[in-house]
């Protein structure tokens, strides 16, 4: 169905879009979460949250619509990134100003801390926290990545990570912890800068053939996973060896204590890479196992998607299809 027809229990108007849906699944509570957004001015703006009420998606689901403005800034919601703990749900989004063009109304990275029992359990409302002027005085980080639990996710709190997205070039990454569930009453938001042993240089528009282009977009965190004390992460870069877009696959070790942060430069000499994400394929609970999927193209080949896995002795296996 479509989501205006889904989210029709909240009777919310028809005249602005729904957009932007991610889906999660949690594998404690055998239950699905949707985020959505709806309406993109701040008189409008609305974070559709959903929860199925038993595993099975095809069942009713229990619905909440969180504030596209909650400080009342004239400013509304856009790009979330969701990620779940054992107990709660992880919304980063970017604020922006009416009628922003191409990030141009730009404000700040926000944070959601929504408790996922209260949807589970059809509650009136949700139990939440919303964090914002995460750097300020100092800077203003934009877009804020959960970072996915591999293996048993049954950890109450939760990492989030953030880079200078736009620099031209740059080695500096803002790795970030809720300290506990929100039920708990002792959350708290931790923030640190960390700097890589590789920069990251601002992606530049892809190669079609006949000329054509393709928007690369920035060099933001697109996802991430945790496993123990250690984080993988990808996003876009420039390799300036050939000059083509490549993915940037970072690794983030003792993260509860000192972190250290090294990268791999995934590149080809022709085709350009885009839009990475990544997922835990381990099968035991130490294991680092991943797969990286993402866009590629070329000056003279089509657009089209590939993937790539991550061994545990840290090689990586041919491109495929």
């Amino acid at each position: 169905k479509s989501l205006t027809s889904f989210c029709q229990p909240l009777n919310l108007s028809t005249l602005y879009s729904k957009y932007d849906p991610k889906v999660v699944y949690d594998y404690y509570a055998q239950r699905f979460i949707i985020v959505f957004l709806y309406g993109s001015t701040y008189q409008s703006s609305k974070i559709i949250v959903a929860f199925s009420s038993t595993t099975n998606p095809l069942d009713p689901w229990n619905l909440y619509a969180l504030p596209g403005n909650p400080l009342l800034n004239d400013t509304w919601s856009d790009y979330p990134v969701i990620g779940i703990s054992q107990f709660d749900l992880f919304i980063g989004i970017n604020t922006f100003y009416n009628g922003s063009v191409n990030n141009s109304g730009f404000h700040q990275s926000c944070l959601w801390q929504v408790e996922m029992s209260n949807g589970y359990n059809d509650s009136a409302t949700l139990n939440t926290a919303y964090y914002y002027d995460i750097l300020a005085p100092v800077d203003t980080m934009f877009n804020i990545t959960p970072v996915h639990k591999g293996g048993e996710n049954n950890n109450s709190d939760m990492f989030l990570l953030s880079n200078e997205n736009v620099s031209a070039q740059s080695d500096s990454f803002y790795v970030m912890h809720i300290t506990d569930n929100l039920a708990s009453g002792n959350a708290t938001l931790q923030t640190q800068l960390v700097r890589s042993d590789k920069s990251y240089f601002l992606p530049v528009d892809a190669q079609q053939p006949s000329g054509h282009t393709l928007d690369a977009n920035d060099a933001r965190i697109y996802g991430a996973f945790q496993v123990n004390d250690k984080i993988q992460f990808v996003h876009g870069t420039l390799d300036t060896t050939t000059g083509n877009d490549a993915i940037y696959h970072g690794f983030i070790e003792d993260i509860y204590g000192t972190p250290v942060i090294t990268a791999d430069i995934i590149s080809d000499s022709i085709l350009d890479y885009g839009y990475p994400n990544i997922a835990w394929t381990g099968i035991y609970p130490q294991d680092s196992r991943s797969i990286i999927a993402f866009n590629f193209t070329g000056a003279n080949t089509n657009p089209g998607f590939s993937c790539i896995s991550f061994a545990d002795d840290s090689t990586y296996s041919d491109r495929v299809l």
